[in-house]
């Protein structure tokens, strides 16, 4: 096979162009197609970036992202932007077993097996960020102590190689006692060369899932885990000759199912086939002698990565007919030994050195692509630039539409050249005349998008193909060139063709027309500058030089100054551009940033300056240019950055996007086919627009610690939105995270909020952690939100719910607890009270009782004496008037009254019957002595039960006795009462009624017969009110047709009782 090993500091220009052309079919990890990639900028990770050992002998990618580094001074574990490390504590039974971390090996479920040296195996536990030891102290059946690699044959069942003694263990290290078999490999051999027989690597068959190949330093073994066969394969004595008394197999790499790669000592890269044991030259060393290659590791674009003992790098093609020297440009990297090579899923390439930690190469970083003079060519003359004059850029632009960009150099004078981005070649740009000092001409797009220039005195242009330089076409402009000074500083055109031309100490401009084209001229000594930026408008032209902005009327040719106005200090200089955007006027300054201003009349006013470091990147602006979309793109001492007038998003590019020089002091261009481009003083960087604003969204978002109060409270996979809780007193809260993307940090940004405690998102620090002191009691939700820089929109967002519980005394069950005790101390309380209040109403009760029954038999004490004296002066009546048997008769119905009064006088109740009997007797006695007499009826409803109905004895006698004295008494006849009983609902209702005279005349008859007040009718309220208060008395007047007083009714309403009551 022919072979080619390239080595770009040492190649003739013939065999660079090769190359470049083969290049071009090759995306040498490169983010996206189209372009070779030579130059690649390498992010140093050692003990300054928390790396913790600067000698690295592994380097694993796990489950979830993170990048591990197993180094001679512990384990590091990298999130893409902050390192974590791991040693071994002697106090500490979950630490590392050992400090010197040889080999890694990442399992699905996140652990990650440690293998020592001299420790034994460490497992690394991500759910308590611990580790659990296998130890000969731990495990006394270990028979070695010095693990080299191992491999995973089936679920828990790993095959491991130790190299002191040399042999294969198999072993469960996942069980919590393993059960160790040994393997020795053959030592014994006739070739005394073969000092040491180390196991170096295994590799599964891809034919065979129980066979494997087991690699030493100069023998290649089988092993059958069915049958626990081992078998020697393969030992090299062919290179007995070649005097190698250490290791010959130095490297090794499985190509495909039958072959592997292997890089033998002073013998290069080799295939080997597994199945015919047959050995195919490849190529040579590509290292620089006297070092030679000592790591490889496979690209998934394809291809190799080469490292060697001197630190150089390479990157080989799969068939390895073409090896490529990648220059690395670490001043502090001292050509260290690499002693492995990784790349990750994403496409990140980590170099692990044996001194000086960590290379990265982060493809999606690397936006920037290089192209350095030195290192170019003149094709058509195929003579190298190396020799020729320092080449230093001056001018330059991109071709508005094709993948050119255009330069002049002092150095270099009446040339331009052009750089082909697609093929990263340099030309001289062909002329057909002579041009001059071309070389003192800016570049501007023209009319027809192409590119314009000038020598001072002449226009001229490029042609379609963009590679030919033709004097300038004056068709649309009159046909014939208008007479120009000779000392042309710079020209512009509109987007309407007008066509700007400044001078020294004049500006002109040229509106084109196919017959005659208009010129305007405008001198001063204002001109003495280079202008800065010009702005075209209808009938007027921007003009800004670093210490002024001119506002010229093209219609009345006259210059105005325009004056800032404002709020702002102090006065406005150095000013670099000028952008009408769709939300406002933008002035660049290389002193103040980016100014807002408004148009006033003569006048512009500042809105706000945009300055360092809150708002952009950097104060000193050298040249700014708006792109389609309206944003700005600055060039700056910093870098570049892409101003956004609305300010929603933010894009900056510097050494971490692989810009190989921040100084920027050259127009950012972009041109309608996507392209991007700009030179600095010695290089130019290029690319595509998409490329470069592309952010990666497929990282992840990972909550790593979790501190309360000192204590590290992280017990599980927070990766699944798993929660925390949290005692009262653990409210001072430490969190960390971690966001794992193949993306620059830069495009990123990232804000944190406790839910229930923070109001806003908050931006978080550099190292990504949250800070919280004395969070009260509560349910929160801690969430991290991940948006872009470039647009804003949001790219990761994890939500972590945290709960801290209140203390003891401010639990709800604390609270119902105490709620309870209350409850029932109030409760006790109130029984106490109501007990002792139902005895004080018990007491007042039968005190009331028997104040009653005092009440009431003196009230009936008053009655009866009431009584008893009407009846003897009826019985006195009757004696005067000489009625003998009236009287006696009235005699004897008086002691039957005066009885019942007797037997009923000390009994609260008395039943109907006699109640109505006893008022029979008094109505007839009344009847008696009446003169003249009346008439009445006692009558009641069948329903009334009148022996159990039981009254209040005499309590409807004194209202009868009313009703025959002051109511029929002064009728002089037909005189009636009548009394009627009847049941309403729950009452006894008593109507007594008579047609006497009426209350109003019995009233004014008795005022005149006597002043006396009777107290009968209002003790026999009283007595009925004490019994029961629903008790009551109505008293009606009774009309006749006429409106006359015809007699009273008097209606009682009494709640029912019985005797069983």
């Amino acid at each position: 096979m022919t072979n080619k090993i390239v080595n770009l500091h040492k190649l003739s220009c013939y065999r660079l162009i090769i190359m470049y052309l083969t290049c071009t079919a090759l995306v040498l990890y490169s983010s996206g197609g189209g372009f070779a990639q030579r130059y690649m900028e390498f992010e140093h990770l050692s003990f300054q970036q928390g790396v913790g050992s600067n000698w690295i002998f592994d380097i694993a990618e796990d489950n979830k992202g993170f990048v591990w580094f197993a180094g001679f001074s512990g384990l590091t574990r990298h999130d893409g932007l902050l390192n974590k490390h791991y040693t071994h504590l002697p106090y500490d039974s979950l630490s590392l077993s050992s400090n010197h971390v040889y080999r890694l090996m990442p399992l699905d479920d996140g652990r990650i097996i440690c293998s020592t040296i001299g420790g034994g195996l460490s497992i690394y536990n991500p759910t308590h960020d611990n580790f659990e030891r296998i130890t000969p102290n731990a495990h006394p059946n270990l028979p070695t102590t010095f693990f080299t690699t191992g491999i995973r044959h089936r679920n828990n069942d790993f095959l491991y190689l130790a190299g002191r003694p040399r042999s294969i263990l198999r072993f469960n290290p996942l069980d919590s006692l393993p059960d160790f078999k040994e393997f020795p490999l053959e030592a014994e051999t006739e070739n005394g060369y073969f000092r040491e027989n180390k196991a170096r690597k295994i590799f599964a068959d891809l034919r065979d899932s129980l066979k494997y190949w087991i690699v030493g330093n100069f023998r290649i073994y089988s092993f059958d885990a069915g049958s626990n066969v081992l078998q020697l394969e393969m030992e090299f004595e062919q290179l007995v000759n070649s005097s190698i008394h250490h290791e010959l197999i130095l490297c090794v790499l499985p190509i495909d199912e039958d072959h592997l790669l292997l890089k033998l000592d002073k013998h290069d890269f080799h295939r080997y086939n597994l199945r015919t044991k047959e050995m195919e030259f490849l190529a040579e060393d590509p290292v620089t002698p006297p070092a030679i290659a000592v790591s490889i590791c496979p690209s998934a674009k394809g291809g190799y990565w080469i490292g060697g003992s001197n630190g150089q790098l390479f990157f080989a093609q799969p068939d390895f007919d073409e090896i490529t020297e990648i220059h690395i440009e670490k001043a502090d990297i001292n050509r260290s030994h690499i002693e492995c090579i990784y790349e990750t899923h994403h496409g990140e390439l980590y170099i692990g050195t044996n001194g000086a930690g960590v290379l990265k190469y982060h493809p999606s970083s690397n936006r920037f692509r290089v192209i350095r003079p030195e290192l170019a060519v003149d094709i058509e003359n195929s003579t190298s630039l190396n020799g020729a004059p320092e080449f230093i850029f001056i001018r330059g632009m991109l071709h508005p539409k094709l993948p050119l960009y255009y330069t002049n150099s002092y150095n270099w004078p009446g040339k331009l050249f052009l750089f082909d981005l697609l093929t990263e070649r340099m030309t001289f740009l062909n002329t057909t005349s002579d041009v001059g000092s071309i070389e003192h001409g800016n570049f501007v797009r023209g009319p027809n998008n192409q590119v314009v220039t000038h020598n001072g005195a002449e226009l001229f242009e490029t042609d379609d193909s963009g590679k030919n330089l033709l004097p300038f076409n004056w068709t649309n402009y009159g046909g014939i060139p208008p007479e120009l000074p000779n000392d042309i500083r710079q020209i512009k055109f509109a987007d309407d063709g007008r066509l700007f031309i400044a001078g020294r100490n004049f500006v002109h401009l040229i509106k084109p027309d196919t017959q005659h084209a208009k010129s305007i001229t405008k001198e001063s000594d204002l001109f003495t500058e280079i202008f800065a930026d010009i702005l075209f408008e209808q009938s007027r032209v921007i003009l800004l030089i670093q210490e002024a902005v001119f506002d010229w009327d093209i219609d009345n040719n006259e210059l105005i100054e325009l004056q800032f106005t404002g709020d702002f200090s102090p006065e406005i200089k150095a000013m670099r551009g000028y952008s009408e955007t769709s939300h406002g006027t933008f002035i660049t300054s290389a002193l103040h940033g980016v100014i807002h201003v408004e148009r006033k009349s003569d006048n512009l006013h500042v809105l706000r300056i945009y300055s360092q470091p809150q708002d952009i990147v950097s104060n000193n602006i050298y040249t700014s240019q708006m792109d389609s979309e309206g944003y700005i793109w600055l060039s700056t001492d910093l870098g570049f950055e892409r101003f956004d007038p609305e300010g929603k998003s933010r894009a900056r590019f510097g050494y971490r996007q692989n810009l190989p020089r921040l100084y920027r002091d050259n127009p950012f261009f972009i041109n309608d086919s996507g392209m991007f481009a700009s030179h600095g003083y010695r290089d130019l960087v290029y690319g595509r627009i998409e490329e470069l604003l592309h952010i990666d969204t497929t990282g992840n978002l990972i909550i790593h610690t979790f501190e309360a109060d000192g204590k590290n409270v992280l017990a599980q996979d927070l990766q699944f939105n798993n929660g925390i809780s949290l005692q009262h007193k653990q409210n001072n809260l430490i969190i960390g995270w971690s966001h794992t993307q193949s993306s620059s940090s830069d495009f990123y940004l990232s804000e944190y909020m406790l839910r229930g405690f923070d109001v806003a998102y908050q931006s978080a620090d550099n190292e990504y952690r949250a800070y919280y002191t004395n969070v009260p009691p509560g349910d929160y939700h801690f969430e991290i939100s991940i948006r872009s820089a470039m647009d804003g929109s949001e790219i990761h967002h994890l939500s972590m719910p945290v709960s801290i519980a209140p203390p003891w005394w401010d639990t709800a069950i604390f609270k119902l607890m105490v709620a309870l005790v209350l409850l029932l101390v109030v409760f006790g309380f109130f029984r106490l009270r109501l007990n002792a209040v139902r005895k004080e109403q018990a007491l007042v009760s039968s005190y009331n009782q028997q104040l009653a029954e005092m009440e009431m038999q003196f009230l009936r004490a008053q009655m009866n004496p009431h009584f008893m004296f009407n009846s003897l002066n009826s019985i006195k009546h009757f004696i005067l008037l000489n009625k003998k048997e009236e009287a006696v008769g009235y005699l004897t119905k008086f002691a039957q009254l005066i009885r019942s009064i007797l037997q009923f006088s000390n009994l609260p109740f008395i039943t109907l019957r006699e109640e109505l009997a006893t008022l029979k007797t008094y109505v007839e006695l009344e009847q008696a002595r009446f003169s003249g007499g009346f008439d009445f009826e006692i009558s009641s409803e069948a329903e009334l039960d009148t022996d159990q109905i039981v009254i209040q004895p005499l309590i409807l006698q004194p209202y009868v006795e009313n009703a025959i004295w002051h109511g029929l008494m002064h009728k002089e006849s037909n005189r009636k009462l009548n009394i009627v009983l009847s049941k309403v609902e729950s009452f006894l209702v008593c109507e007594i009624i008579d047609n006497g005279i009426g209350r109003e005349k019995s009233k004014s008859i008795r005022s005149d017969i006597s002043t006396r007040k009777s107290m009968g009718l209002p003790i026999s309220e009283k007595r009925m009110k004490s019994q029961d208060a629903e008790s009551s008395v109505e008293i009606t007047d009774i009309y006749d047709d006429d409106g006359k007083a015809a007699g009273t009714k008097v209606t009682l309403r009494l709640p029912f009782k019985y005797r069983n009551d």
